[in-house]
C-alpha cells in the first residue's frame, strides 16, 4: 500500500504492526532516518539488541545473496519478532523481495523488514512491490 506523506503519523501509531514490511524512500535522507527509528519504535524492536536487530547494506547482500532470505526467516533466539532493517542504494534488490514476498504458496517471514533506499522514480520495481502488496507499505 501507498503511504502518502499526511498518512504517515497515523501510519505508525497504528498500521505499521499490521504490516510485514515497510519502503522508505525518498531524497531527504534525514527525514527518511526519522521515519525509520519512529517505525522501529512503533513495532517495537530494539536497535541495541543485537539478538531481535539486524542491518543488511546493500553491499552485504552481494557479498552473500542469501543473506536477506535467512534473516528474515530466522528464529529469534530471545523470543519475540526480529525486525531486519535494509539499506538499499537502489532498486537492485526488487527482485530479491519479490522472490520472498510474492512467491506463490510461500509462508511469509515473521521478521519485520524495513527498507531505507534513496530516491526512487514512479516506475521502480522496488517502490512497485511495496505499493501494491496488500502486506506492504510504502512510504
Amino acid at each position: 500500500m501507498k503511504i502518502a506523506a499526511r498518512q504517515i503519523q497515523p501510519f505508525l501509531n497504528g498500521q505499521a504492526k499490521g504490516c510485514k514490511a515497510v519502503l522508505i524512500y525518498g531524497a531527504d535522507e534525514g527525514q527518511a532516518r526519522e521515519h525509520a527509528s519512529a517505525l522501529a519504535k512503533a513495532v517495537g524492536a530494539d536497535p541495541k539488541d543485537p539478538f531481535s536487530f539486524v542491518e543488511i547494506s546493500e553491499d552485504q547482500l552481494k557479498a552473500n545473496p542469501t543473506l536477506l532470505h535467512d534473516e528474515l526467516f530466522a528464529m529469534s533466539m530471545m523470543g519475540g519478532q526480529r525486525f531486519v532493517r535494509l539499506l538499499a542504494d537502489a532498486d537492485g534488490v526488487a527482485k530479491t523481495l519479490e522472490g520472498i514476498y510474492n512467491a506463490k504458496n510461500a509462508t511469509l517471514p515473521d521478521a519485520y523488514l524495513l527498507v531505507l533506499a534513496g530516491e526512487l522514480n514512479a516506475r521502480s520495481g522496488l517502490r512497485s512491490l511495496f505499493e501494491e502488496h496488500p502486506q506492504l507499505a510504502a512510504l
